[in-house]
């Protein structure tokens, strides 16, 4: 189920899955937002995935136990 992002919902270290129209699905952790963008750390390969908010469509797959 996909769901508007609330980033004070959701904290560092959450495992997102991001979904692009064209059907790309990318899992990554949680880092930041900056500048508008969405910031994931993937955890196949470690890279940076940057989301641009209003054209990728989130879902929490686990949530972070700790506080960051």
């Amino acid at each position: 189920m996909s769901m508007k992002l609330k980033l004070s919902a959701v904290k560092v270290g959450s495992i997102l899955k991001a979904t692009w129209a064209d059907g790309l699905e990318v899992i990554g952790a949680y880092e930041k937002e900056e500048r508008g963008y969405i910031i994931l750390r993937s955890l196949e390969d470690n890279e940076r995935i940057i989301c641009n908010r209003h054209h990728v469509s989130f879902e929490v797959v686990s949530e972070s136990e700790t506080e960051h």
